[in-house]
């Protein structure tokens, strides 16, 4: 009879804190936090340039769009809510998932509601506008209506 052999990767940042010489734990969570910045700084214009791009695509997706019309504007919710949290924005993790739950579920059931959608797209552009200060409460009202769309949607 054979035995479990259960094998773990070495752990980098353990070994090197366990160095002697090597950085502190807090000098490697500092370090970690200086590069988290760094790529959140990039990941927010990037974020930005990604919900331009969603309100534009969806803006032309008209009555009855075509499946590739869909797929672009799912394509870039997807990418939102990829980056989202890196970028320091959280938020919008949420209401890109919604959207795309709304265009997968529509896309299923091969219906389209361009109001629900447009909602969507709505809530997108007004938790990316810097000139509307959000408290987390009216942030997860916005999340919270969303997906209540959703559901109503693909009743």
């Amino acid at each position: 009879m054979s035995g479990l052999i259960i094998r773990r990767p070495p752990n980098r940042l353990a070994k090197l804190i366990q160095a002697p010489g090597g950085p502190t734990m807090a000098q490697a969570l500092a370090e970690a936090d200086e590069r988290l910045k760094a790529i959140g700084e990039a990941g927010r214009e990037e974020l930005l340039r990604l919900l331009a791009s969603i309100h534009t695509l969806g803006k032309a997706l008209g009555p009855s769009p075509s499946e590739g019309q869909i797929d672009a504007v799912y394509g870039l919710s997807d990418e939102v809510l990829s980056i989202a949290a890196v970028a320091g924005s959280p938020d919008f993790g949420p209401a890109a998932l919604s959207l795309c739950e709304l265009l997968d579920g529509l896309k299923a059931r091969g219906i389209w509601n361009a109001t629900a959608v447009q909602v969507h797209l709505d809530g997108l552009q007004l938790l990316a506008d810097p000139s509307v200060a959000h408290s987390p409460d009216q942030t997860q009202a916005v999340v919270e209506g969303l997906r209540r769309v959703v559901l109503r949607a693909l009743r």
